[in-house]
């Protein structure tokens, strides 16, 4: 578990030096932007170039360390692995949004929110959000934070739990914290099941591109409203439509992979006897006995009077001087 906390700070650390570096472009951009004035409330290009910057380093370092394996596994069947994927992505959407009716709000999340409207405003805060994001936060969270827990002796649960949790804590705020730790569970277990890196990075970006899209077509609607959307029965009724669709698609995800989980570098085969793919066949019968050793001298026949005197010559054993040199 302490290797993928190390991780995660790393991707703390490289995520801010990132923001720091590309905070000075991002001024420059913003003031000529708005004409020789920024205003600090609402920055959109200056916040969309330092997030750029704060993923653009973390992705390059994870990748440049081979930290994460991009491997694309060219046998799976992504046909159907997309679609159980795309069903479990629905089912965290249906239980996050009855569950975020019934959450407590914070001021500060508020504003926090509202600080990355500015992000979709420009092509640099889009691409940010709806591609870059998924690319780097997979890597990690995924594809170093998860499998690295994995390849310890590690119970493979804990690793989805802890991983998803991380992903939680490092979005900041209550509203979006719970998506991602639902998301983060589903996402998981599908890395677990696949090892696939692809699969989780194509569902994070439907979900970014989706709120990207529905951010924009409401926004003059008050998105930040905390009254329940939805009376309690029905929230109940969602919620348990919405766990039944995940744990359907990922039995259905464990399925369609079976016995085929790919073994990536350093994976531990204990943590694939989940899935019966690494499981040690039993011994065959009388394995582990040493033969008995078979007789290094030469044994002589005795003469058999029943038969001719050639056949018994046959049989018998030469003698060291009839062995020509």
């Amino acid at each position: 578990m302490k290797a993928g906390f190390k991780y995660f700070l790393y991707y703390i650390g490289l995520y801010l030096v990132g923001a720091i570096v590309f905070m000075f472009p991002g001024m420059i951009v913003e003031l000529i932007a708005n004409g020789g004035n920024i205003d600090f409330d609402h920055m959109g290009w200056g916040s969309s170039i330092m997030i750029l910057g704060s993923q653009l380093v973390p992705l390059y370092i994870f990748w440049k360390n081979k930290w994460c394996d991009f491997t694309f596994f060219k046998d799976q069947d992504y046909k159907k692995l997309v679609l159980w994927m795309l069903l479990g992505w629905v089912g965290c959407v249906m239980v996050r949004t009855c569950l975020q009716q019934y959450l407590p709000s914070f001021g500060f999340e508020k504003e926090l929110l509202e600080s990355m409207e500015g992000l979709f405003e420009n092509p640099v805060g889009i691409i940010c959000v709806c591609l870059l994001a998924p690319v780097i936060e997979e890597t990690v969270f995924r594809g170093t934070v998860e499998r690295k827990m994995l390849q310890t002796n590690l119970n493979p649960w804990w690793a989805i739990v802890v991983s998803a949790l991380l992903f939680a804590v490092f979005h900041g705020n209550l509203a979006q914290g719970v998506l991602a730790f639902i998301l983060g569970l589903f996402m998981g277990w599908v890395f677990y099941c696949t090892r696939n890196i692809w699969l989780c990075i194509l569902v994070h970006a439907v979900n970014n591109t989706t709120a990207t899209v529905l951010a924009l077509v409401f926004a003059d609607s008050d998105m930040m409203n905390s009254d329940p959307t939805f009376p309690l029965p029905e929230s109940i009724l969602a919620i348990a439509v919405g766990i039944v669709l995940m744990t359907f698609a990922g039995y259905l995800t464990r399925r369609t992979v079976g016995d085929n989980v790919p073994v990536l570098a350093g994976d531990h085969e204990d943590n694939l006897s989940m899935q019966g793919a690494a499981m040690t066949p039993p011994p065959l019968p009388n394995a582990g006995m040493v033969p008995p050793s078979l007789p290094t001298e030469p044994v002589a026949v005795e003469p058999d009077a029943t038969l001719p005197d050639a056949a018994n010559k046959v049989n018998q054993q030469p003698d060291d001087a009839d062995v020509p040199e």
